[in-house]
C-alpha cells in the first residue's frame, strides 16, 4: 500500500522469465528463458503508474528459473519516496487485507 499519492515509478530486475502486473495492468511481459538471451538478462524495466497513498493496489509477478540460481527484486520510488526494494511491511493478503508480516508470523508460530 503506497504511503503517497503521486506517481511512483516500479522497476523489476528478474533472472529468466518474468511477467508483473500493477492494477490489473501488464507491464512487464518478458516470460521468455532469458538465460539464452544475453541482451536481456537479467530481465529489467520500469514503469511510473499513479497511486493513492493508504490504497490498496494489487500487484502480481509471475516468474520461472530455467538454468542457475533464481532471483527476483522489485523496487518502487516517487518524488517524496527514495527507491527501495518494497518491503514485506507494504504488502497485504489480498483477500483478508491482513499485513503479510502478520500472516508470515502467524505461520512461523505454527511450526
Amino acid at each position: 500500500m503506497p504511503t503517497y499519492s503521486e506517481a511512483y515509478t516500479f522497476e523489476l530486475h528478474a533472472n529468466d522469465g518474468v511477467r508483473l502486473w500493477i492494477d490489473q495492468k501488464l507491464i512487464l511481459d518478458k516470460f521468455s528463458d532469458l538465460a539464452t538471451d544475453t541482451s536481456s538478462n537479467p530481465a529489467k524495466a520500469s514503469t511510473a503508474i499513479t497511486l493513492t497513498a493508504g490504497k490498496f493496489v494489487p500487484i502480481k509477478v509471475q516468474f520461472f528459473e530455467s538454468v542457475d540460481l533464481a532471483f527476483i527484486s522489485l523496487s518502487w520510488q516517487s518524488p517524496t519516496q527514495a527507491k527501495q526494494i518494497i518491503d514485506k511491511q507494504f504488502f497485504y493478503h489480498w483477500r483478508s487485507h491482513a499485513p503479510v508480516q502478520k500472516i508470515m508470523h502467524e505461520l512461523n508460530s505454527q511450526f
